[in-house]
Protein backbone atom coordinates (compact mmCIF):
# COMPACT_ATOMS: atom_id res chain seq x y z
CA UNK A 1 0.00 0.00 0.00
CA UNK A 2 2.86 2.10 0.66
CA UNK A 3 4.21 1.59 -2.63
CA UNK A 4 1.41 2.57 -4.41
CA UNK A 5 0.98 5.53 -2.61
CA UNK A 6 4.23 6.72 -3.24
CA UNK A 7 3.67 5.75 -7.06
CA UNK A 8 0.78 8.05 -6.71
CA UNK A 9 2.01 10.54 -4.70
CA UNK A 10 5.11 11.27 -7.11
CA UNK A 11 3.54 10.84 -10.39
CA UNK A 12 0.35 12.51 -10.52
CA UNK A 13 2.04 16.05 -8.91
CA UNK A 14 4.13 18.32 -9.84
CA UNK A 15 7.12 19.50 -7.75
CA UNK A 16 8.84 22.22 -7.08
CA UNK A 17 12.58 22.15 -5.42
CA UNK A 18 15.53 24.13 -5.00
CA UNK A 19 18.55 22.91 -6.18
CA UNK A 20 20.45 22.79 -3.38
CA UNK A 21 17.42 20.22 -1.63
CA UNK A 22 17.89 17.66 -4.98
CA UNK A 23 19.35 14.94 -3.28
CA UNK A 24 17.70 14.89 -0.51
CA UNK A 25 14.26 15.37 -2.23
CA UNK A 26 15.50 12.15 -4.30
CA UNK A 27 15.25 10.13 -1.46
CA UNK A 28 11.78 8.79 0.48
CA UNK A 29 11.76 7.57 3.95
CA UNK A 30 8.37 6.71 5.31
CA UNK A 31 9.75 6.91 9.20
CA UNK A 32 13.00 6.99 10.39
CA UNK A 33 12.66 2.63 11.09
CA UNK A 34 12.89 2.32 7.18
CA UNK A 35 15.38 2.81 4.53
CA UNK A 36 15.23 5.66 2.67
CA UNK A 37 13.73 4.82 -0.99
CA UNK A 38 14.83 6.43 -4.31
CA UNK A 39 11.75 8.07 -5.81
CA UNK A 40 13.71 10.17 -9.21
CA UNK A 41 12.07 7.96 -11.51
CA UNK A 42 9.00 8.06 -9.79
CA UNK A 43 8.23 11.84 -10.40
CA UNK A 44 7.11 13.08 -13.94
CA UNK A 45 6.93 16.80 -13.01
CA UNK A 46 9.53 18.71 -11.67
CA UNK A 47 10.32 22.42 -11.07
CA UNK A 48 14.09 22.79 -9.86
CA UNK A 49 14.83 26.56 -8.89
CA UNK A 50 18.67 27.98 -8.57
CA UNK A 51 19.89 30.88 -7.59
CA UNK A 52 22.08 33.37 -10.42
CA UNK A 53 25.74 33.69 -10.10
CA UNK A 54 25.83 37.18 -9.10
CA UNK A 55 29.68 36.88 -7.25
CA UNK A 56 27.90 36.10 -3.75
CA UNK A 57 28.23 32.55 -2.13
CA UNK A 58 25.18 32.48 0.00
CA UNK A 59 25.96 28.64 1.25
CA UNK A 60 29.73 30.26 2.36
CA UNK A 61 31.69 26.92 1.19
CA UNK A 62 35.47 27.67 0.77
CA UNK A 63 37.04 26.97 -2.56
CA UNK A 64 39.18 23.24 -1.36
CA UNK A 65 35.36 21.93 -0.79
CA UNK A 66 35.64 18.06 -1.34
CA UNK A 67 32.11 17.61 -2.41
CA UNK A 68 32.84 20.13 -5.13
CA UNK A 69 36.03 19.53 -7.00
CA UNK A 70 37.37 21.22 -10.03
CA UNK A 71 35.82 20.14 -12.84
CA UNK A 72 38.36 21.35 -15.68
CA UNK A 73 36.02 24.47 -16.60
CA UNK A 74 36.55 28.15 -16.19
CA UNK A 75 39.66 30.07 -14.77
CA UNK A 76 38.19 30.02 -11.08
CA UNK A 77 38.01 34.41 -11.56
CA UNK A 78 34.95 34.99 -9.09
CA UNK A 79 33.97 38.68 -11.39
CA UNK A 80 31.73 39.38 -13.84
CA UNK A 81 32.72 40.99 -16.65
CA UNK A 82 29.54 41.86 -19.06
CA UNK A 83 31.77 41.81 -22.30
CA UNK A 84 33.74 38.45 -21.13
CA UNK A 85 31.33 36.25 -20.36
CA UNK A 86 33.13 33.01 -20.38
CA UNK A 87 32.54 29.74 -17.90
CA UNK A 88 33.60 29.96 -14.31
CA UNK A 89 35.72 27.49 -12.46
CA UNK A 90 34.52 29.16 -9.02
CA UNK A 91 32.71 27.11 -6.18
CA UNK A 92 29.91 28.47 -6.58
CA UNK A 93 29.66 27.52 -10.33
CA UNK A 94 31.09 23.77 -10.18
CA UNK A 95 28.75 23.54 -7.13
CA UNK A 96 25.48 24.21 -9.65
CA UNK A 97 26.72 21.91 -12.47
CA UNK A 98 27.45 19.17 -9.65
CA UNK A 99 23.87 19.03 -8.43
CA UNK A 100 22.45 19.73 -12.13
CA UNK A 101 23.69 15.93 -12.72
CA UNK A 102 21.27 14.94 -10.40
CA UNK A 103 18.67 15.48 -12.78
CA UNK A 104 19.81 12.79 -15.15
CA UNK A 105 18.02 10.28 -11.92
CA UNK A 106 14.42 11.31 -12.98
CA UNK A 107 14.98 9.43 -16.49
CA UNK A 108 10.66 9.34 -16.39
CA UNK A 109 9.83 12.59 -16.12
CA UNK A 110 7.51 14.25 -18.84
CA UNK A 111 8.41 17.84 -17.69
CA UNK A 112 11.60 19.36 -16.16
CA UNK A 113 11.88 22.95 -15.75
CA UNK A 114 15.24 24.22 -14.53
CA UNK A 115 14.95 27.78 -13.06
CA UNK A 116 17.31 30.25 -13.00
CA UNK A 117 15.40 33.09 -10.54
CA UNK A 118 17.11 36.09 -9.67
CA UNK A 119 16.97 40.06 -11.32
CA UNK A 120 17.51 41.54 -14.33
CA UNK A 121 15.63 41.64 -17.76
CA UNK A 122 13.48 38.34 -18.00
CA UNK A 123 15.50 37.14 -21.53
CA UNK A 124 18.56 37.00 -19.61
CA UNK A 125 20.68 39.93 -20.76
CA UNK A 126 21.65 40.68 -17.86
CA UNK A 127 25.31 40.26 -16.63
CA UNK A 128 24.65 37.82 -14.06
CA UNK A 129 21.94 35.28 -15.84
CA UNK A 130 24.67 35.88 -18.74
CA UNK A 131 27.35 34.41 -16.73
CA UNK A 132 25.16 31.60 -15.11
CA UNK A 133 24.19 30.54 -18.49
CA UNK A 134 27.65 30.10 -19.69
CA UNK A 135 28.47 28.00 -16.37
CA UNK A 136 26.28 25.57 -16.95
CA UNK A 137 25.96 25.62 -20.42
CA UNK A 138 27.69 22.02 -21.02
CA UNK A 139 25.87 20.77 -18.35
CA UNK A 140 22.37 21.97 -19.41
CA UNK A 141 23.06 21.21 -23.43
CA UNK A 142 23.68 17.06 -21.83
CA UNK A 143 20.40 17.37 -20.32
CA UNK A 144 18.56 18.75 -23.43
CA UNK A 145 20.34 16.13 -25.32
CA UNK A 146 19.14 13.33 -22.95
CA UNK A 147 15.26 14.76 -21.79
CA UNK A 148 14.73 15.81 -25.28
CA UNK A 149 11.86 18.81 -25.42
CA UNK A 150 11.17 17.61 -22.12
CA UNK A 151 13.18 19.98 -20.77
CA UNK A 152 12.80 23.65 -19.95
CA UNK A 153 15.31 26.82 -19.05
CA UNK A 154 13.40 29.71 -17.56
CA UNK A 155 14.25 32.97 -15.87
CA UNK A 156 12.30 33.93 -13.12
CA UNK A 157 12.14 37.23 -11.31
CA UNK A 158 12.64 37.56 -7.76
CA UNK A 159 8.95 38.47 -7.64
CA UNK A 160 6.53 36.66 -9.73
CA UNK A 161 4.42 39.31 -11.04
CA UNK A 162 6.66 39.91 -14.03
CA UNK A 163 6.69 37.70 -16.45
CA UNK A 164 8.96 34.66 -16.96
CA UNK A 165 11.05 33.73 -20.27
CA UNK A 166 11.77 30.33 -21.59
CA UNK A 167 15.66 30.37 -22.61
CA UNK A 168 15.96 26.85 -24.12
CA UNK A 169 16.28 27.99 -27.80
CA UNK A 170 19.53 30.05 -26.56
CA UNK A 171 21.17 26.30 -27.02
CA UNK A 172 19.73 25.94 -30.63
CA UNK A 173 22.53 25.42 -32.94
CA UNK A 174 23.08 28.88 -34.65
CA UNK A 175 21.64 28.82 -38.22
CA UNK A 176 23.71 30.19 -41.57
CA UNK A 177 21.29 33.22 -40.85
CA UNK A 178 22.38 33.70 -37.45
CA UNK A 179 25.97 33.33 -38.48
CA UNK A 180 25.49 36.17 -40.99
CA UNK A 181 23.82 38.39 -38.65
CA UNK A 182 26.82 37.86 -36.48
CA UNK A 183 28.70 39.08 -38.90
CA UNK A 184 27.17 41.58 -39.70
CA UNK A 185 26.13 43.27 -36.38
CA UNK A 186 22.36 43.02 -36.74
CA UNK A 187 21.95 39.95 -34.66
CA UNK A 188 19.23 39.83 -31.94
CA UNK A 189 20.08 39.27 -28.29
CA UNK A 190 18.74 35.32 -28.68
CA UNK A 191 20.90 34.90 -32.41
CA UNK A 192 23.70 36.56 -29.78
CA UNK A 193 23.42 33.70 -26.99
CA UNK A 194 23.49 30.66 -29.75
CA UNK A 195 26.58 31.89 -30.73
CA UNK A 196 27.87 32.19 -27.26
CA UNK A 197 26.45 28.97 -26.04
CA UNK A 198 28.01 26.91 -28.91
CA UNK A 199 31.31 28.75 -28.07
CA UNK A 200 30.94 27.99 -24.46
CA UNK A 201 30.32 24.65 -25.10
CA UNK A 202 32.81 24.12 -27.25
CA UNK A 203 35.46 25.54 -26.09
CA UNK A 204 37.99 23.43 -23.80
CA UNK A 205 38.30 25.24 -20.54
CA UNK A 206 40.62 24.79 -18.26
CA UNK A 207 41.24 25.65 -14.44
CA UNK A 208 44.33 27.90 -13.94
CA UNK A 209 46.72 26.17 -11.70
CA UNK A 210 46.73 27.55 -8.13
CA UNK A 211 49.81 28.44 -6.11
Amino acid sequence: MVKEAREVHYGENEFLVRLHWLCEFQCDQYDIDTEPVPIAPLVRRLVVVTNLHDKYDWEDHTEDNPCYPCDGIGDGEGNIDPNHIRPSGDIVARRTRKRLEELFLFINAEEITLVLRGGGPPDGSDAATRQTIADISVTVKRLIEFFGNRFAVQKWPDSRSRPTRNLVSYWNKPTDRTRRDIREGRASFQQQMQMDVERWTREPFTIKSRS
